[in-house]
Formats: C-alpha cells, sequence, structure tokens
C-alpha cells in the first residue's frame, strides 16, 4: 500500500490516529490506501482521508450538504449525494458534531 503521509508531519499523522480513534464507535470498517489518500469503506466509501502538509483534509459524503461553516467545499455528485470537503487543522476540529456527519455518512453508504 502507498504511504499518502509521506510528506506530512507528524500532527497530520497524529490527527489521522485520533480520528481512527474517535470512529471505533461507527462500526466496522476497513481503510484502503491509495497513492494520495485513505478511503474507510463499509460496503461503500464514506470517508475520505487526504493528508496534507500541515492539515488533514476530509472528503465525506451525505445526502445533504453539511453545514456551511464546517465544510469548505460542498460538491453536488448526484441527485442525492454530496462531498463535504472539511479541513482538520487540530484535535478539536475533530468534534462531536464532525463524528456524527461521519457516522450519518457510514449508515448512508451501508
Amino acid at each position: 500500500m502507498a504511504d499518502p503521509f509521506h510528506s506530512s508531519d507528524l500532527l497530520v499523522r497524529e490527527l489521522y490516529e485520533s480520528l481512527l480513534s474517535k470512529l471505533k464507535v461507527v462500526g466496522p470498517y476497513k481503510v484502503e490506501g491509495k497513492k494520495t489518500s485513505l478511503h474507510l469503506v463499509n460496503r461503500a466509501a464514506f470517508l475520505g482521508v487526504h493528508p496534507k502538509k500541515e492539515h488533514l483534509e476530509l472528503n465525506v459524503v451525505s445526502s445533504a450538504p453539511l453545514d456551511a461553516k464546517r465544510g469548505y467545499k460542498i460538491e453536488q455528485v448526484s441527485k442525492n449525494r454530496y462531498h463535504n470537503r472539511v479541513r482538520i487543522e487540530r484535535a478539536s476540529d475533530l468534534d462531536p458534531e464532525l463524528i456524527h456527519d461521519i457516522a450519518d455518512a457510514y449508515r448512508l453508504m451501508s
């Protein structure tokens, strides 16, 4: 598997580990490594994780746009599917609201 963390700093790896720890409540999933990202998959991908040099970029799947203050880019990919990009710069960004949104994505893509 490719290492998408090759140019990331330690903080980015710690944010990723913190994210995985918080996602234990959503249910079983597997992590599929891509060249520059990771996909968290149940039946289908519900979360994309894109390590950047100084932050994580999450791509959360939803049936409606997430709160605009959280998502910095929202893309409608089909009639009932949205990809919401969320920038994670510190551990406090992984708040209960975001984990709830990711749990909703998990159920949506199950």
